[in-house]
């Protein structure tokens, strides 16, 4: 297993933001990628597969987990890169890992600070 702060799994699949979702949208059969559901008082979010609505397209990264819950600074340490390099992230921590969202027209810098940093970019379908 890859170290867990020197490596990131890149997945294919385009990912979108709805902030007016009531009822969860359709997921593909087969979909590999990030489903997240959020509900403040204020608002309700769903994160999954690009639909033309919405923000995005987002391309997505996790970090190779599981993740000990105890370990301190993953994070920070994937998002230090992209702050240096001006690239806006949304960041989704699930029980198991953490999933980084860039833009689809910056995910190539994206990766570019990453690789600057000596973090390895792998195939993230491959690994499901």
């Amino acid at each position: 297993m890859p170290d867990h702060s020197t490596c990131l799994l890149r997945w294919s699949g385009l990912h979108g933001v709805r902030s007016d979702a009531v009822d969860l949208p359709g997921i593909p059969t087969g979909w590999l990628g990030l489903i997240s559901v959020s509900r403040t008082p204020e608002e309700a979010s769903v994160i999954g597969p690009w639909t033309g609505e919405g923000l995005g397209p987002y391309r997505a990264w996790s970090v190779p987990g599981p993740l000990a819950p105890d370990l301190v600074g993953v994070l920070a340490g994937f998002l230090e890169p992209l702050q240096a390099a001006g690239i806006s992230v949304l960041a989704v921590s699930t029980h198991d890992t953490d999933w980084l969202l860039v833009e689809e027209g910056r995910a190539e810098a994206a990766e570019a600070a990453w690789v600057a940093r000596g973090i390895d970019i792998r195939d993230g379908t491959a690994a499901s």
